[in-house]
């Protein structure tokens, strides 16, 4: 009897010492998550869109779960018409946008 009261005071113990770790981890997980992201934005402001997809890249990696929406844009070869197609992962939902330059 006593090695299985050892063996679960043990468990127990492991148990309660990796607990605040994963939540710490957890929080600097989103405390990073944030940090890309404002990055991001700014250098979306700065127009350096190749610099923003990095830390967007950097988010996906911390958790690759985070895709909301998938936004496909394309352009006519005489720039005359632009469709978006958007696909939200969260709704199932696709919508086309054409844009047509007057």
């Amino acid at each position: 009897m006593r090695t299985i009261e050892g063996a679960v005071l043990s468990w127990a113990v492991l148990f309660i010492c990796f607990l605040p770790c994963s939540s710490e981890s957890q929080l600097s997980r989103q405390q990073q998550m944030k940090s890309d992201g404002e990055k991001a934005a700014e250098y979306l402001k700065e127009n350096r869109p190749d610099l923003a997809a990095d830390e967007f890249r950097a988010i996906l990696i911390l958790d690759p779960n985070k895709i909301e929406t998938v936004d496909k844009i394309t352009v006519s070869p005489d720039g005359k018409k632009m469709t978006t197609v958007v696909d939200s992962k969260l709704t199932g939902r696709v919508s086309t946008f054409i844009d047509e330059k007057q």
